[in-house]
């Protein structure tokens, strides 16, 4: 059974493996910054693009890196932006997909950007992910 931060409960125990992942996240924080998979939006950017910055990521047990990227979003909708396991930005304009980590969610206007909410914790994929 796959555990993530968010299944554990006070008192549950956890192993080695599971604090080895913990420390790396926290690791590559320190080395990366916080710009890590990061989705901004820049002014030289077209008006519904926005950049998903590189790192590693952790989609359940599957670890890999993602070299950075712009994703252009839809007008006048909210989207989800996510990760999946094998590396690639998924977006849905519905909700998050379960299977994916989350990165941020976008809202535009008629054709502009008008907020991007980043969804990251200080863990990779914004939860801690254990097998």
């Amino acid at each position: 059974m796959q555990r993530t931060s968010k299944s554990w409960t006070s008192g549950d125990p956890a192993t080695a493996v599971e604090f080895n992942k913990i420390r790396d996240d926290f690791d590559e924080l320190f080395v990366k910054g916080s710009e890590r998979l990061k989705v901004f939006k820049l002014t030289t950017d077209g008006a519904l693009v926005v950049r998903v910055g590189a790192g590693t990521f952790r989609v359940g047990s599957v670890e890999g890196q993602y070299a950075g990227g712009t994703v252009t979003v839809g007008a006048s909708v909210t989207t989800y932006i996510m990760i999946n396991s094998a590396g690639a930005i998924q977006t849905s304009t519905s909700a998050w997909n379960g299977q994916y980590a989350k990165l941020g969610v976008v809202v535009s206007s008629a054709g502009v950007i008008t907020s991007v909410t980043q969804w990251r914790n200080d863990a990779v994929g914004g939860e801690i992910g254990l097998a």
